[in-house]
């Protein structure tokens, strides 16, 4: 009864540690690639009564998946250039 009862506290404290720990993918596939252009936005400034423009920069991101999950990460154009999609790549 004693080893039945361990067993069962064994696996449900596996199960938490599973379900509550971050997974980071750190190596994986490209499954795709993604360029957002440099872009004005132009909004009312209330406080100096006139339009205020502001610019956001190019922004590259790459999608890369492993067993578990695809995650989204930013990276320069340099990288963004070099990869293909469903190639292998690590942080």
């Amino acid at each position: 009864m004693e080893a039945g009862i361990i067993i069962l506290i064994g696996a449900l404290s596996l199960l938490l540690i599973l379900l509550f720990c971050s997974h980071t993918v750190r190596e994986g596939y490209v499954v795709e690639k993604r360029h957002y252009e440099t872009h004005a936005i132009a909004k009312y400034d209330r406080f100096l009564r006139r339009e205020a423009m502001r610019y956001t920069p190019d922004r590259y991101f790459i999608y890369l998946s492993d067993c578990r999950r695809v995650e989204e990460i930013e990276v320069t154009k340099e990288v963004f250039d070099s990869l293909v999609e469903g190639q292998k790549w690590h942080r």
